[in-house]
Parts: structure tokens; sequence; C-alpha cells
């Protein structure tokens, strides 16, 4: 079970078990 969470505003240091995944919204 993957559990890619993608949130607005997910920041590495915020982010839970450290996995970062940008959303479309937030990459300009």
């Amino acid at each position: 079970m993957k559990e890619e969470i993608r949130h607005p505003g997910c920041e590495a240091q915020t982010c839970p078990k450290g996995l970062h995944i940008p959303n479309q919204q937030e990459v300009v």
C-alpha cells in the first residue's frame, strides 16, 4: 500500500514520513 499523500504546501520538514510529493498545482 503506497501512501502517496499529495497535499498543498507539502514540505520535507513537515511532510509525514518525509515523503514530499508536489502537486501539479504546486509545480509551476
